[in-house]
């Protein structure tokens, strides 16, 4: 940005000229109680009123004299629970925005339960018995009893490690490496919790195989390749294929497992990397 365009911005924040400026929170001087805002393009220091805001926060700035200030702008106070994986919320503000916050510690809360948004703490504070009188929220229909769903799953990465290490996107097995599939959380966010897998299959493309026996298959709960996860196998895999996963299923779709891998074998199995090979296929009612 230009030094006239930085002026300008500077000029109309202190005069009132923008009723309105908004402007993103990038950081903190906290010694001097001073937050960072970008408008702009232009990162501005100045003090904030009430609670301080959350660093990517959209912020309101307002004038005292020649006294810059910003106060943050926050979303809808209530949502309603799509789901809840890993102590972690994922809510729909009456407002339509996706927000995703953990669970105060002792609440017991899951999908469909109308809940309190404290955004400045970010943090689901608890569910409401019944609906708050002032609100203007409408209870949507319930879905058809034939309702359902069907989706693939591709893997957000893929690879092996060997004591620790990771070793590359391959996903290999042997005697000394375990070969894993990543996801997040995009199977979790997508099922119901209280929803019914029917089917729940992995396509695997094999590259070698110097085993001749069956590898077994689990899960993980990692969401990303941060280190070496422990992995509980329990579906025979002896080839390339498309096979059945269902042991594994309600974990992935609860969030108590991001992806799926292979314990450690003698000898040496590998499969294709996450480019084309992980796609796992859940239905459900």
């Amino acid at each position: 940005m230009s030094g006239e365009t930085s002026a300008r911005v500077d000029s109309e924040v202190k005069t009132g000229l923008s009723a309105s400026l908004e402007g993103t929170c990038v950081g903190y001087v906290f010694a001097s109680r001073l937050v960072l805002v970008d408008v702009g393009g232009v990162t501005i220091p100045m003090p904030w009123l009430g609670t301080a805001p959350w660093k990517g926060d959209t912020v309101r700035i307002l004038k005292l004299g020649e006294t810059r200030l910003c106060q943050s702008v926050y979303g809808s106070a209530i949502g309603t629970v799509s789901s809840v994986a890993s102590s972690v919320a994922t809510v729909t503000g009456d407002d339509g925005t996706i927000y995703r916050y953990p669970v105060r510690i002792g609440d017991t809360i899951s999908a469909g339960h109308r809940v309190r948004l404290d955004h400045a703490g970010q943090i689901v504070l608890g569910r409401y018995a019944a609906e708050p009188p002032s609100s203007e929220y409408e209870t949507p229909a319930g879905p058809p009893a034939s309702s359902g769903g069907s989706k693939t799953f591709l893997p957000t990465a893929s690879g092996s490690y060997a004591s620790g290490v990771f070793r590359g996107p391959e996903v290999e097995v042997n005697s000394l490496r375990t070969g894993m599939y990543w996801y997040g959380s995009q199977i979790a966010d997508t099922i119901p919790d209280g929803a019914t897998i029917t089917s729940a299959t992995i396509t695997l493309i094999q590259t070698y195989d110097q085993i001749g026996v069956a590898s077994l298959l689990g899960s993980h709960n990692r969401k990303s390749p941060n280190g070496e996860p422990v992995i509980s196998g329990v579906v025979s895999i002896n080839s390339g294929g498309t096979f059945s996963i269902m042991a594994v299923a309600n974990a992935l779709k609860t969030g108590a497992a991001y992806g799926v891998g292979f314990q450690k074998e003698t000898g040496y199995r590998a499969f294709a990397s996450s480019a084309s090979s992980g796609a796992i296929t859940i239905k459900w009612k």
